[in-house]
């Protein structure tokens, strides 16, 4: 296989993770909303969350053997608020929601006026129910993001999903060139093209 072909299906690879990795992160951040955050479901949204970003930037990140995302994915949004979204979630990835560095926590905003909670260790101290003795039960604050910040990142993964999907089927376009294939499954790499 040439040099060129090589290169191709890399960037297939590339390209076609990160679409599933945008859908993915908004199919948990649609969840997110549905699941709306309340006293009983702190941990249910606090993870959805946490998860949708990870997932998002999982394509900028170096991994999975096939090199971070093209850099043109990082910039050309149809909007500031979205390049605002997309910068924030690269650049909090790291240090709030899957390492949770504390430090960082306490200056984290994703959208202007969200005013998330960060990392608190809380305790309640109740008397117990004989009047003899008290229970003590830890209840810490996670880093949330507001719900308002929700609807931004829906809106972003739509975005990239579509340019990646574009470039997607440019590619397997120019990747088959001119030969005829039937219909069927066929493995990238392997007897594509």
């Amino acid at each position: 296989m040439n040099k060129k072909k090589e290169a191709q299906i890399m960037q297939f690879k590339r390209l076609d993770l990160a679409a599933v990795s945008f859908r993915e992160c908004k199919a948990v951040t649609e969840q997110a909303m549905k699941v709306r955050l309340t006293k009983l479901t702190g941990a249910l949204y606090s993870g959805c969350v946490a998860g949708a970003i990870t997932t998002y930037t999982r394509p900028f990140m170096a991994a999975e053997g096939l090199g971070s995302l093209n850099k043109k994915y990082s910039v050309g949004f149809e909007n500031e608020e979205m390049q605002s979204t997309h910068d924030d979630l690269i650049k909090n990835r790291n240090t709030i929601f899957a390492h949770r560095d504390l430090v960082a926590a306490k200056s984290f905003v994703l959208k202007p006026g969200s005013h998330p909670v960060t990392y608190e260790s809380r305790i309640i101290i109740s008397p117990s129910p004989s009047g003899k003795g008290a229970s003590i039960k830890s209840v810490p604050a996670l880093l949330y993001l507001d719900e308002s910040s929700l609807p931004g990142i829906i809106e972003l993964c739509d975005f990239q999903i579509a340019r990646a999907s574009k470039e997607v089927r440019a590619l397997l376009k120019d990747m088959a060139g001119e030969k005829v294939y039937r219909p069927g499954l066929y493995v990238v790499g392997d007897n594509f093209p």
